[in-house]
């Protein structure tokens, strides 16, 4: 199929971020989550319904399921959300957005301290009142905000929504754009996840098709790796690709990982 301007279009007029790209393996290993975690994601488990956005009987995750994984995975770890109560989130989601097909990879997830909030009576984009409670042990609470819209309380404590700068986020690791929202995913390469860890490496759907690369390039990670499984030494590498031997470390690093993963 070719375009307008005669390039050949390779989606045939889909957007990439929504093609199933990678299987519950693959999704795995590229973000460091257990395949079964996944997979029960993905397919979902016993009476539940699946977490991820996806059509009936779809077995492979696209470029934003991948990002709802990360903060899914994100949002467990590092608020001590279980599950269910994600699910519940979800669900809030999906009320106040219903333009969003994929509100957890398209809207602006963030964890805010209760102490860091003013309480009061505040009003939904639904209309809705809600007001926060002034009792209770302070807990991490759950928000999102779009462009036009104030910062939204979607905590399964009432699910509130409050007025308050964002303080915190987990999605430093997302490149987003005015025009095309969420483009690109940089996932964690060791087991420290801070939010500013370097960004090595990255996940984009228009470029080799999803799989990961070195940051700013379309090297791919396992070609680079693969050369050093066969003995090439890490200099080589850099010198042969024009890259820093720091990149190259990076990406040997992460499909180390991956490898483990999938095994």
């Amino acid at each position: 199929m070719t375009g307008a301007s005669g390039a050949v279009d390779l989606y045939h007029g889909r957007d990439p971020r929504e093609l199933p790209l990678y299987g519950p393996r693959d999704a795995a290993a590229c973000l460091n989550i257990p395949p079964k975690t996944i997979l029960n994601w993905l397919t979902g488990h016993g009476k539940f319904k699946p977490v991820l956005t996806v059509d009936p009987g779809q077995r492979q995750l696209s470029f934003y399921n991948l990002c709802e994984a990360f903060v899914l995975n994100e949002l467990r770890r590092r608020s001590r959300y279980s599950l269910q109560s994600l699910r519940i989130l979800d669900s809030e989601l999906r009320a106040e957005y219903p333009q969003f097909r994929y509100p957890l990879a398209e809207l602006d997830v963030n964890v805010l301290a209760d102490g860091d909030v003013e309480h009061g009576e505040v009003l939904s984009p639904s209309g809705k009142v809600y007001t926060k409670r002034q009792k209770g042990r302070p807990r991490p609470e759950l928000f999102t905000q779009t462009d036009t819209t104030p910062l939204i309380s979607i905590s399964d404590r009432g699910r509130k929504l409050v007025l308050a700068d964002v303080i915190s986020t987990f999605l430093h690791r997302v490149d987003k754009t005015p025009v095309d929202g969420i483009v690109r995913l940089y996932p964690f390469i060791t087991k420290d996840h801070h939010p500013e860890a370097p960004k090595s490496i990255v996940l984009d759907a228009r470029v080799a098709f999803g799989k990961p690369v070195i940051a700013g390039t379309g090297i791919p990670t396992a070609a680079v790796y693969q050369l050093f499984k066969a003995g090439d030494q890490i200099q080589e590498i850099a010198d042969e690709y024009g890259r820093d031997a720091s990149e190259i470390e990076a990406a040997i690093r992460y499909e180390s990982v991956r490898a483990r993963r999938a095994a």
